[in-house]
């Protein structure tokens, strides 16, 4: 069998299983590319060598031909060899063309040939359903945890948030005023009230629209809030103390 006639041995053996080279690169994960230089007699191109023995050993196994035939016709085995070649040279070569034979069967069979890179096979993956599900699933975990994680924007005020807020009213008191405050609130506000010097907590709370507090103080104290517009002091004098910022802050009474 001449080596011309290998490709056309391999296309009549195809036509007569009426497939297209398409369908045979699906049966076999073969490139078609590989399959149409083979049947054009071209063994010879630009692919290393262990891929186009396992890939033409594989297509041929498909076809129901003899590959050991196709091989030696290649190798150009059956021509007359070098009296001086060693028979243990002989077995090297044997064994070694056998791992390349597996080498190219394990490529074929895994479906990434040498001539693909990294984009080829992602494009491969995302024609793929399960690919697309499985990345599909990844996004809508990704976008509800987001939003489920994500600071509410209503949350109630950490007290180191309220001790940490804007600026600071202070407030001298007459050193023989009362010490009693009354907190009032116009609308929902929490409160923090402890003594400046000692830190001591004194009163601690949310107080409800329309809501007040009577508190008995002994020193200076600073007064932490929310909302600075829904909240007013008293003192028990009447005099009456209100936080210049109407979001969260603090301010200090001194007597």
């Amino acid at each position: 069998m001449a080596t011309a006639d290998l490709g056309e041995r391999l296309r009549q053996a195809r036509e007569k299983k009426q497939l297209t080279l398409k369908q045979v690169e699906g049966e076999t994960k073969i490139p078609e590319d590989c399959l149409r230089r083979f049947e054009d007699n071209c063994y010879d191109f630009d692919l290393p060598a262990i891929y186009r023995r396992g890939f033409l050993k594989i297509y041929t196994q498909f076809l129901e031909l003899d590959p050991a035939k196709f091989l030696a016709q290649i190798d150009g085995e059956g021509k007359s060899r070098t009296a001086g070649r060693k028979e243990s040279t002989a077995e090297t070569d044997a064994s070694q063309s056998d791992e390349e034979e597996g080498e190219g069967e394990s490529a074929a069979e895994s479906g990434v040939s040498p001539g693909k890179d990294w984009r080829t096979f992602l494009r491969e993956k995302l024609r793929n359903r399960r690919w697309l599900a499985y990345g599909g699933g990844i996004f809508i975990l990704l976008l509800v945890g987001f939003f489920l994680l994500r600071p509410s924007p209503s949350r109630d005020l950490e007290w180191e948030e309220l001790l940490g807020g804007d600026g600071a009213d202070v407030v001298y008191v007459a050193p023989n005023a009362v010490r009693r405050l009354t907190l009032s609130a116009q609308d929902e506000v929490r409160v923090l009230v402890r003594e400046k010097n000692s830190k001591q907590k004194i009163f601690s709370g949310i107080l409800k629209k329309g809501t007040s507090e009577d508190i008995a103080i002994r020193d200076d104290v600073q007064v932490s809030y929310s909302e600075g517009s829904a909240l007013t002091i008293k003192r028990e004098g009447g005099e009456t103390v209100c936080p210049k910022n109407s979001g969260a802050g603090w301010l200090e009474i001194s007597y």
